[in-house]
């Protein structure tokens, strides 16, 4: 009866029994051993002391605390509690358990609903009895399997793949573990013949959007059954037409690596980037033609090798800064101004970032390994921010206000330069690229093609719309064509 009784307390404590009234912005008090001052006030209330120094044997002499849902991020200074029997802790913002290594009295534990993705402290708390660590993120079980005198312990809506550390515990008489993916389901029944009584069960995924379920199930080879999320983490590549509009759903898709939302740049619907913000194994997303105005939700979508946000509204990019291994970025068709969050993005090796309303390169003249580099239609007159992107083997910077090439002298591994719609006079700084295989170059100002005599590479050069001089036409033409190159006027 008495471990009955013991099973319903750590059963109720992720509600509101039990839970003391203390103000989540307590102010930090006279004489603190706790570095969270909301924690301390629950110490206080429990031991009916608001005021005064706290002594060592006051600390000592509780046995009994419930801090549920206060908002509690740090545990420092419940060391001091040593006789501390029952810690109910659920629903807080706890990530580190350091502190609670040394109550070795403690006999009933509520960390639910904290966020935790590792519970390596407890493996010191040999003595629990009743474990409750539902509505977290924890994986590894390996800490528990020391605890032998453990009798009950709640799962539920964790990351457990494997059962192995806990099959053994001689004590255990209760275990729930519904939400879990388990790898191998036959391991309840390993749990079951110790004499544990096992609650399992799969809950049931569902998509507020048809369109977006049909699109998830097509990837699943057309599963007819229950969507389980052990099920959609075997979705790794998924592709969404315009007619999706709810995305709610997708954050169920954990190992998603590649995600590609489409619209109709006629017709584009917003929709919202939230259910995705979390799917941090994502390495290729695009999202075009969604009237996308935000990018905030993909933030921490930190290892992206590829982003494409084409033709959308997004003026900010401060969000992306923090995507180190981005290689390649397309913005075309957006309103942003300010390159600078792209500063740090050392990897990229492609950048679109045509038909928007830049006027300056320069925070992005580190990013030399870049190796395609276009900002067509956009407002930039300087080319100065490229001249130590010597890998760069693409350019277009077609209209735009450009009015010298002299920049491009050094960048030898250019072989394709489009630079139409510009207010270039003078090719001279061309002369030593002679990796150059396309050049576009109309409506410009040029006079003389005598610098193009040195491109052995070159095959077409368009120049309409230039005001060629008579010798550049009626020689120097001929004089091209004659080394195969193709010169349009």
């Amino acid at each position: 009866m008495a471990g009955l009784l013991l099973g319903l307390s750590i059963s109720a404590c992720s509600h509101d029994v039990g839970v003391i009234d203390v103000p989540a912005t307590a102010d930090p008090l006279e004489h603190s051993v706790f570095m969270d001052p909301v924690l301390e006030t629950a110490v206080r209330t429990a031991l009916d002391r608001p005021q005064g120094e706290l002594m060592t044997e006051e600390l000592v002499a509780l046995t009994k605390l419930h801090a549920v849902g206060l908002h509690i991020s740090s545990l420092a200074g419940l060391e001091r509690l040593t006789g501390l029997r029952q810690l109910h802790l659920a629903r807080n913002q706890i990530d580190d358990l350091t502190p609670l290594t040394g109550l070795a009295d403690l006999r009933i534990l509520d960390l639910a609903g904290n966020g935790l993705t590792g519970v390596t402290p407890l493996s010191l708390l040999a003595g629990l009895t009743h474990l409750n660590l539902d509505k977290n993120r924890i994986v590894d079980l390996t800490p528990l399997a020391g605890m032998r005198q453990l009798q009950v312990l709640t799962l539920d809506d964790n990351l457990v793949r494997r059962l192995d550390p806990i099959l053994n515990l001689p004590s255990l008489e209760s275990v729930e573990l519904s939400g879990n993916p388990l790898f191998d389901p036959g391991q309840l029944q390993r749990l079951s013949a110790g004499g544990a009584v096992v609650t399992y069960h799969v809950p049931t995924i569902t998509f507020a959007d048809s369109r977006l379920e049909d699109t998830v199930r097509r990837a699943l080879d057309n599963h007819p059954g229950d969507l389980t999320p052990d099920l959609l983490r075997r979705v790794t590549t998924l592709r969404l037409a315009s007619s999706v509009r709810d995305l709610a759903g997708l954050e169920d898709l954990e190992n998603l690596e590649s995600l590609t939302i489409t619209g109709t740049p006629t017709n584009a619907v917003p929709i919202s980037l939230a259910p995705i913000s979390g799917l941090d194994r994502l390495r290729s997303l695009s999202i075009i033609s969604r009237a996308i105005t935000s990018v905030a939700a993909l933030r921490n979508l930190r290892r992206l090798q590829l982003l494409s946000l084409a033709n959308n509204q997004i003026t900010d990019l401060a969000p992306l800064s923090g995507m180190i291994f981005l290689q390649e970025l397309n913005i075309t068709n957006n309103l942003v101004t300010n390159l600078l969050p792209l500063r740090p993005l050392f990897r990229l090796q492609t950048l679109l970032v045509t038909h928007n309303e830049i006027e300056n390169l320069f925070p992005i003249r580190s990013l030399r390994e870049l190796r395609v580099l276009r900002f067509s239609q956009n407002h930039v007159s300087s080319l100065l921010p490229l001249s130590a992107m010597r890998g760069l083997e693409e350019l277009d910077f077609t209209d735009n206000q450009v009015s010298s090439l002299q920049p491009l002298i050094g960048l030898s591994q250019l072989y394709r330069l489009y630079a139409e719609k510009n207010q270039v006079t003078d090719l001279t700084p061309l002369a030593g690229l002679t990796g150059l295989t396309r050049l576009r170059l109309s409506e410009n100002l040029v006079t003389d093609l005598a610098p193009l005599f040195g491109l052995t590479g070159l095959r077409t050069a368009l120049m309409r719309n230039n005001p060629l001089s008579e010798e550049a036409i009626e020689e120097q033409i001929p004089a091209l064509a004659e080394l195969g190159i193709v010169v349009q006027f």
